[in-house]
């Protein structure tokens, strides 16, 4: 048993080592990781995919550019997951160094 007062903070440390000790015995790596949210899931698999993707045209030895697509599919779901908006910010910083269609 923990005892925690919400008005002194006493407890806190030992409620969140109670609460993370079932847990820190698991090895992620070994059992893989347990997505709860199947909009998650998706959006992982879906990276998954685009990293694939990209990974497969970089050794074929493709441009730039279509690498780029999969690296930027990838990006897009991970914000939908995170709720961030950077992809614009990270591709303009990408295309930026790139003289394309030229």
């Amino acid at each position: 048993m923990v005892q925690v007062s919400a008005k002194t903070g006493a407890g806190v440390d030992e409620l969140r080592d109670a609460i993370l000790r079932p847990f820190a015995a698991v090895d992620a790596c070994e059992i893989g990781l347990l997505i709860t949210d199947a909009r998650h899931y998706d959006l992982l698999r879906r990276t998954d995919v685009e990293l694939q993707s990209a990974q497969r045209l970089l050794r074929e030895g493709a441009s730039e550019e279509l690498v780029l697509v999969g690296l930027y599919g990838a990006l897009r779901f991970l914000g939908e997951i995170t709720g961030e908006t950077t992809a614009e910010d990270v591709l303009t910083e990408i295309f930026s160094t790139f003289c394309i269609g030229k």
